[in-house]
């Protein structure tokens, strides 16, 4: 693979995926809103498991933060319900979306939790690895649930969400 530099993420990147991680392949999204500003999230049900990767490098084009994931979901955070509809609609257009539902995100120390997360603050990595609280609901590391958002690994359980 041939890369290229990018003065926008300052390293070399693949010219035909210039928004993901040529080593990891994670997907770089330039968010439209700041970390502080989220205080609801779009869940995106995929079709499968298979189309995980297909849906998240199809995100950068919706401009909003990734807050969660698990085998057949990705959360987005969204500024308000105005914004949470209207990514909602642009995300259900894409490859591999079969749903998309709106929730504001309850509680004040979840908001602060995500916001934390975002901006590179006790993260917690998919695997329940690095630091945490240790309990589930709060993101930290128990049974993989830390740091994904939706609790206990499936599609809308524990985590708080509610709305769904």
């Amino acid at each position: 693979m041939v890369r290229r530099w990018s003065e926008a993420r300052h390293r070399y990147v693949d010219p035909e995926a210039p928004d993901e991680d040529p080593d990891t392949q994670e997907v770089w999204i330039d968010s439209a809103i700041a970390p502080q500003e989220v205080s609801w999230r779009v869940g995106l049900a995929l079709e499968s498991v298979f189309d995980f990767r297909l849906v998240r490098r199809q995100l950068p084009q919706l401009q909003r933060p990734v807050i969660g994931t698990g085998n057949r979901y990705i959360d987005l955070g969204v500024a308000d319900r105005f914004d949470a509809d209207e990514v909602a609609s642009r995300a259900e257009a894409l490859t591999g979306v079969r749903s998309a539902e709106t929730a504001e995100i309850s509680g004040r120390l979840r908001r602060w939790l995500v916001r934390q997360r975002l901006a590179g603050n006790y993260a917690v990595g998919s695997d329940g690895s690095g630091p945490g609280y240790g309990y589930s609901d709060l993101g930290g590391g128990a049974h993989g649930g830390g740091g994904e958002g939706r609790g206990h690994g499936g599609h809308g359980g524990g985590g708080g969400h509610g709305g769904h």
